[in-house]
């Protein structure tokens, strides 16, 4: 169990040091939103993927993928 709890702390870091160097380069209104997202990222992949899995994928208006 102590392996799998690392692996995902390593993981999540990784992935919140990802995108804060993604979006290191934002100028937005909000200067924390980067690190916001940076720590939020599972859940907005998580709701991602839900939303493909309800409403299948987004389509444009004449079909086409």
């Amino acid at each position: 169990m102590i392996p799998a709890i690392w692996t995902f702390a390593i993981m999540y870091s990784l992935g919140a040091l990802l995108y804060l160097t993604i979006l290191e380069a934002t100028e937005e209104t909000d200067p924390h939103s980067d690190v916001k997202l940076a720590l939020l990222w599972p859940y907005v992949a998580v709701r991602v993927l839900i939303e493909r899995l309800i409403y299948g994928s987004m389509d444009d208006e004449d079909g086409t993928k």
